[in-house]
């Protein structure tokens, strides 16, 4: 098995847990629901946000 087959695998497989963890969470209710007018909001405020926390 080539290289480059083993990688496309490796995605997959890692596509397939995301997917996975992503039906549970709705399964589950864990998210929550925005109106299509403060969606552009929502997105501005991820981007603002710091991605990981300052360490102290």
């Amino acid at each position: 098995m080539t290289r480059h087959r083993r990688e496309d695998e490796l995605k997959l497989k890692v596509l397939r847990l995301q997917i996975k963890a992503g039906v549970a969470a709705l399964e589950r209710g864990d998210f929550i629901e925005i109106d299509d007018a403060d969606l552009d909001n929502y997105f501005n405020g991820l981007i603002a946000a710091p991605r990981f926390p300052e360490a102290n």
